[in-house]
This record gives structure tokens, C-alpha cells and sequence, in this order.
């Protein structure tokens, strides 16, 4: 107990962040329905708070570099879709209609499967909310938070409580019992064959904080194009129903890039891995206020245009503070 007690603060932020940036900034759940005691208490616990938690403690003990971080977000994205949210099965419903029937195999929905848990998940739910923190909190960045029997309750009882909707969705239908016990069996095998690939990535690139930086626009611009290759041109491949095999390939060489980009860095600023997520978040908002404009609903348009100078709030501070800095050098 001690233990989580000195880590209170970025705990807290753990269990809070991930589950806004993914939900609410993505436009999944509007802001005024996020506070909501039901709608919060379920996404700072099971959906988000407590899984993040324990892919951060196995991320720090094993030493995990930034791919290997990104990889067990991509376990996460099969527990959120695959065991909670059930929007990967064919006849379960989805936030994104243009994949309700596409690229099936069996009843999966194969380019949805190949976006949602393994690209979005692991890059908005799991690597850039765990991003942040550690810039936030750079003391607690190394450190575990809680104990390894702890980590394990604390997965045991979250991988449980998905048993009830396994069966039963949220919407009324079901996948009949055989087929989810065979894709929960599979989803399991999925996580340990990540896992051992997560082990064996680079740990590159270094990350370094609390050395000289000097602010530049590139990471930021990165971060932006890799959220419109990520969100709208997807989109706009499944819109169009692109041969699936095409749009999984399409998928792969975006994770390909990403993979050789990272890994070639022996070293990486902090400063530089944040400004490169506030670029991709605020890709994210910015084609969210054009979304919400385009589809009328205008309380997710306007929450968008909010979030979005936040965010370029943020990466003017940082430019600010670089210059500040640089100048008081000298």
C-alpha cells in the first residue's frame, strides 16, 4: 500500500487519461456524457484504468522500449474489442459503420481487426496517454507502481469481469457460446505471442529527459500525417471497400515505417516523442471538428475546436519554454 501511495499522482492520471483521450477526444463518447458516474467509474476501472495499468508494470519490469510498449497495446486493443466491446465480430455492432461488412473472414471483421485493436488502440489508448504521464510525472517514469502479485490480481480480475459480456453483448446479440470461447482462446494465445515478440523488440530508441532541447516543428507535422494516414485515408479505403488484403497491407506498411523510424533512433528527446503526440492528438481533434460539422452534431464539433487550441496551447508552451531556455543559456 505504501508502495501505490507514493505513486498516488500518476496513478490517478493513469486510470483518468487514457480513457478521455481515447473516448472523448476521438469523438466515441461526448464529454458531457464522460462524467457520467456509470459511464466514468466503468472506463477509469475495467475499460481502461486497470488494463493500462498492468501493461505499464510489465512494460517497465521487462524494460520495455517504445515498439515494445506498442505492442502490448495492441494486447489491450484485443481485450477493449475483442472481449469488451465485441466490435471486431460480424453481427455486433460498431462505431464505424463502413466496416460493418467489410472484409469478413469467417465472422471477423478482418480490416477493423487490423485498425482498431492493433494501430488506434495502441497508439491513442496506450502509448501516448503512458507517454504523457511520464512526462508529466519524470520522477515515477522507471519506477513500479505496485507489486508483481498485485499486477497479477489486478489482470485476473479484469480479464474476469469481460467473462459476462463475452457471451452477451451490450446490444442484445451474441456470437452463440462456442464461437466466443474459441476467439476468447484465441485472443489469449494472441496476447502470450505478443508478448514474447514485445520481449525481443529494440529497446531503442533512449529516452532522454532533463538535457538542452530545442523546439522543432517536424515531430509535431510526423505526428499529424501519421494520424491522417491512420484515420482518414483508412476510412476512406474501407469506405470504398477496397480488396481487403490491400487495405491490411496498406496497415502493415504504415506499422513497418513506424518500426524502422523508431527503431534507428538511438536516442530520443522526451520533449520531442510529446510534441510528436500532441501532433497526432490534435490531427485527431482537428478531423474531428470537421466530422462533427459534416455529420451535424455540433456539440462534437465544438468540443473538438476546444481540445484542438488546447492542444496547440500546449505545443506553443513548449516552444515558449524551448526558446526561454535556450536564450538564458546563452
Amino acid at each position: 500500500m505504501q508502495k501505490i501511495l507514493s505513486h498516488w499522482k500518476p496513478l490517478l492520471a493513469l486510470m483518468i487519461l487514457p480513457a478521455f483521450l481515447a473516448e472523448v477526444f476521438s469523438g466515441a463518447t461526448l464529454v458531457t456524457m464522460f462524467f457520467f458516474p456509470g459511464i466514468f467509474l466503468g472506463y477509469v476501472t475495467v475499460l481502461y484504468g486497470l488494463p493500462l495499468l498492468v501493461i505499464r508494470e510489465i512494460a517497465v519490469r521487462g524494460r520495455f522500449g517504445i515498439i515494445g510498449l506498442g505492442i502490448l497495446g495492441m494486447c489491450y486493443g484485443l481485450y477493449n474489442e475483442g472481449l469488451r466491446s465485441l466490435t471486431i465480430y460480424k453481427g455486433l455492432s460498431t462505431p464505424l459503420d463502413v466496416y460493418v461488412n467489410y472484409g469478413l473472414l469467417g465472422d471477423i471483421r478482418i480490416p477493423l481487426l487490423t485498425y482498431l485493436p492493433f494501430f488506434w488502440h495502441a497508439t491513442f489508448s496506450v502509448v501516448i496517454p503512458i507517454l504523457f504521464i511520464n512526462y508529466l510525472f519524470p520522477k515515477h517514469a522507471k519506477s513500479s507502481w505496485i507489486g508483481v502479485k498485485t499486477t497479477w490480481i489486478i489482470g485476473i480480475l479484469v480479464v474476469a469481469s469481460a467473462i459476462p459480456i463475452m457471451f452477451y453483448s451490450t446490444d442484445g446479440k451474441s456470437l452463440g457460446t462456442k464461437s466466443q470461447v474459441i476467439h476468447s482462446i484465441a485472443i489469449c494465445l494472441a496476447w502470450i505471442v505478443l508478448w514474447l515478440v514485445a520481449r525481443k523488440a529494440p529497446k531503442t530508441p533512449q529516452i532522454i529527459t532533463g538535457q538542452p532541447w530545442e523546439f522543432n516543428w517536424k515531430p509535431f507535422w510526423k505526428g499529424f500525417a501519421l494520424t491522417i494516414m491512420m484515420i482518414v485515408v483508412s476510412y476512406s479505403l474501407a469506405a470504398v471497400h477496397l480488396y481487403w488484403p490491400l487495405f491490411v497491407l496498406y496497415m502493415l506498411l504504415i506499422g513497418a515505417y513506424l518500426f524502422r523510424s523508431i527503431s534507428m533512433q538511438k536516442t530520443l528527446h522526451i520533449k520531442s516523442l510529446v510534441l510528436f503526440a500532441l501532433g497526432v492528438e490534435l490531427g485527431q481533434t482537428a478531423i474531428g471538428v470537421i466530422f462533427g460539422l459534416i455529420g451535424g452534431n455540433i456539440l462534437f464539433a465544438g468540443s473538438s475546436v476546444v481540445f484542438t487550441i488546447v492542444l496547440y496551447v500546449f505545443v506553443r508552451t513548449l516552444r515558449t519554454n524551448s526558446t526561454k531556455a535556450l536564450l538564458s543559456r546563452g
